[in-house]
């Protein structure tokens, strides 16, 4: 299952290998990245509202 959100991080608009990784860090874990609450994805450095929108509505995947 692992592997999927790994695949899936990286479909997201906005983020490549370094935004990635901070994601993954700061949220201890893929998998997290995409249960973390919006206001807490927001107090991440450098993260946007865009990208964090991107990962919450999570629609792009139906369009890979």
């Amino acid at each position: 299952m692992k592997s999927l959100y790994l695949i899936g991080i990286t479909l997201i608009p906005g983020v490549g290998d370094v935004t990635g990784k901070k994601l993954i860090s700061y949220c201890r874990g893929v998998e997290e990245v995409f249960k973390t609450k919006k206001a807490d994805l927001l107090r991440i450095p450098g993260i946007t509202l865009d990208t964090v929108n991107a990962i919450l509505k999570q629609d792009w995947l139906l369009y890979q």
